[in-house]
């Protein structure tokens, strides 16, 4: 069984989001787990595209609000427990991400945690 996390920018939305995990979630083989966290943005719409298209979804909780509070270590479970990572990224407009070393979109915690993975895919969204 194979498990894919799909994560990203906390400012996308549903509209943004919704065709590229579309793509994502049908393009994986049959009984994928799909995992995101427990933002707003991009984890949000994985929980409605994916569970709407009847695929299993597992959403990881963080402890706390704030990155050492909680969205550092809820990342790096993600990391952890995943075989590949999506990272869906906004176009760059003011804040380069740093973590992925691409210079075409904002910074976003699922590069971060694509990065932990190894095996992540990151996806520009229009």
């Amino acid at each position: 069984m194979k498990i894919v996390g799909i994560v990203g920018s906390s400012k996308a939305t549903l509209f943004q989001c919704e065709k590229v995990i579309k793509e994502i979630i049908l393009k994986e083989p049959t009984g994928t787990i799909f995992v995101t966290g427990d933002a707003q943005g991009v984890d949000h719409a994985v929980e409605i595209v994916v569970q709407e298209n009847g695929f299993k979804f597992s959403k990881i909780y963080s402890k706390g609000k704030g990155w050492d509070e909680g969205y550092k270590e809820r990342n790096e479970l993600i990391a952890n427990y995943c075989d590949k990572i999506y990272s869906l990224a906004l176009p760059y407009e003011s804040k380069m991400c740093y973590h992925c070393g691409r210079d075409d979109h904002e910074k976003t915690a699922g590069c971060y945690t694509g990065k932990k993975n190894g095996n992540y895919e990151v996806i520009i969204l229009v």
